[in-house]
């Protein structure tokens, strides 16, 4: 299994900027960001705009750690940070696994 986590950011550039620096980190195998025009209730009034939007494709042994670097790089106060487990082909579980094993054995230390 893996996780994937979707992550509505400030603006592409913001999405890009974390998901880099959370693929350099060996956080997440890795990150897609993309524009995408946004509608949601905040502070009682409906708000649209532009959002970048961020995919990242982790193991599940890492989502927390990865949710806990997010808010620290994260502009909003209360980001939407949903993961979803799922299943993928072995070759590429294996791929994302192998991707972030620095990341997971430091974390054993």
């Amino acid at each position: 299994m893996i996780t994937l986590l979707y992550v509505p950011c400030a603006n592409i550039d913001e999405a890009t900027a974390i998901g880099r620096r959370l693929v350099e980190e060996k956080l997440v195998a890795c990150a897609n960001a993309f524009p995408a025009t946004s509608m949601f209730w905040w502070q009682q009034r409906i708000y649209q705009g532009c959002e970048g939007i961020l995919i990242l494709k982790t193991t599940s042994a890492l989502a927390k750690t990865v949710e806990k670097r997010i808010r620290k790089l994260h502009s909003y106060n209360l980001p939407a940070i949903l993961k979803f487990r799922v299943e993928a082909n072995k070759d590429f579980e294996a791929w994302v696994k192998e991707s972030t094993k620095r990341s997971t054995e430091k974390r054993k230390h």
